[in-house]
């Protein structure tokens, strides 16, 4: 097995500040230090809070890049998704568009029925 580099705290902080892990200037997940040791978590863009992620520290680089990414991934897909606007209208139901449908023929039938009688009349 080849020399791994781990990657421990000081070196987390300078990666999150890239612009690759940025989402609307705000970085996709934090740097915590507790009694049990060192942790990366991630942070919901959405919802400024952290989530269920997270990757134990020393790591290696393979293991923090594949981490970040693939969560820099999951953010990105949410914040597209919050972005995409529904149908202003709401889709109608199979009787209502027949409804619809008849009302119109209606009128239609009335407006022709007149406008013949009053054909009839000048000739």
């Amino acid at each position: 097995m080849g020399v791994q580099n781990l990657i421990t705290g000081k070196v987390i902080k300078r990666i999150l500040k890239r612009d690759e892990f940025m989402i609307n200037e705000v970085s996709i997940a934090v740097f915590e230090r507790d009694e049990y040791g060192s942790i990366l978590r991630g942070i919901d863009v959405k919802t400024m809070e952290q989530t269920h992620a997270f990757l134990e520290l020393p790591a290696s680089e393979d293991d923090v890049f594949q981490f970040l990414r693939a969560h820099y991934r999951s953010q990105k897909n949410k914040v597209s998704k919050k972005s995409q606007k529904k149908s202003p209208k709401p889709k109608q139901k199979h009787q209502e568009r027949k409804a619809i449908e008849a009302q119109r023929v209606k009128e239609e039938r009335h407006k022709n029925k007149y406008h013949s009688k009053k054909l009839r009349r000048k000739n």
